[in-house]
């Protein structure tokens, strides 16, 4: 989430909208409590360094939400395809059952055959 309201915010102060507006959609958007002008004050005061490593942690729990998104679709495509292999194999034991059946009915059918007189 933290990735697409840094999108949203990039591409509002393009497109040229106020930081009141851009701070209104955002709030309308994600429900999100948005800094105020004075908090942005205190955040522009501070050295750059302290900017960049806040920007640098937004980013990191940015990437952090996204890598344990496809952590989970992995996982969820790797039960899906354990089922399917499973389910398969379960097909190719019934089929070596019934066909281990009917082998054996042969056989039997051969023995009574033979103590049969011609």
């Amino acid at each position: 989430m933290c990735l697409e309201v840094l999108r949203f915010i990039t591409e509002a102060m393009r497109s040229g909208l106020p930081a009141d507006e851009v701070e209104a959609a955002l709030r309308r958007q994600f429900g999100a409590i948005v800094e105020t002008q004075q908090q942005s004050a205190i955040v522009q005061q501070q050295p750059e360094s302290a900017v960049q490593a806040w920007l640098a942690d937004l980013l990191r729990e940015a990437l952090a939400e996204q890598q344990a998104e496809m952590r989970r679709q992995l996982l969820e495509e790797r039960r899906a395809e354990l089922a399917g292999t499973r389910e398969a194999l379960e097909r190719a034991e019934k089929r070596a059952e019934e066909r281990d059946r009917r082998l054996m009915e042969v056989i039997r059918e051969l023995q009574e055959r033979r103590r049969q007189p011609w």
